[in-house]
């Protein structure tokens, strides 16, 4: 639908990494061509939606089907019928996000080419030579092992006699989250114990 689509494309919207500051950026930097063509294997691999925007707005949604390292090509997924597909290639460059696991990825695609099959038609682009990877949350977390998670044994902030035990379902340096069995009157999201 299009609320879902709109929804995605505000969590895929590209970082703003202008050239006023590279070193800023250093960190989340993968310039190493062997490591761009695994997170490119891996994309393709797992057919993970990539939200090619142009500087002008336009907006498409694709796949990688192939890359070739001998030619430093890319073939994305293409859709003749969607008009925005042809302002991309009018633009002749885009930036495209995409998300493996929690992990943002983000590369400047140039030298955009549609080419049309009988039945078909493909994106083409020049490989990325620099690839950004962003942790999708502001601060990392850690998942717990359902069967050995820690708990944690408070009293209810609302019923000081209510002894409560717990379970962690995950931390990070913002907090951590807690299963709250139904039967449990709620906690406040955010709430500092």
């Amino acid at each position: 639908s299009a609320t879902e689509f709109a929804a995605m494309f505000q969590d895929t919207r590209p970082a703003a990494l202008g050239d006023d500051n590279p070193q800023g950026w250093a960190d989340f930097r993968v310039d190493s061509p062997t490591e761009i063509q695994s997170l490119l294997r891996q994309l393709r691999d797992s057919n993970t939606p990539l939200v090619l925007s142009a500087p002008d707005g336009a907006a498409v949604v694709t796949e990688l089907w192939s890359f070739d390292s001998d030619q430093q090509r890319v073939n994305l997924t293409g859709d003749d019928n969607n008009p925005a597909l042809q302002g991309l290639v009018d633009a002749d460059e885009a930036v495209a996000v995409a998300y493996l696991d929690n992990v943002k990825l983000q590369f400047d695609l140039q030298d955009l080419l549609l080419v049309r099959g009988p039945r078909s038609c493909a994106l083409q682009a020049r490989s990325p030579q620099v690839l950004y990877r962003f942790q999708r949350r502001s601060a990392y977390r850690v998942r717990t092992l359902e069967r050995h998670s820690p708990s944690a044994r408070l009293r209810h902030p609302a019923l000081p006699d209510m002894r409560l035990d717990l379970r962690v379902l995950d931390v990070s340096i913002g907090g951590c989250a807690l299963f709250l069995p139904t039967d449990v009157p709620p906690l406040e999201p955010g709430l500092t114990l």
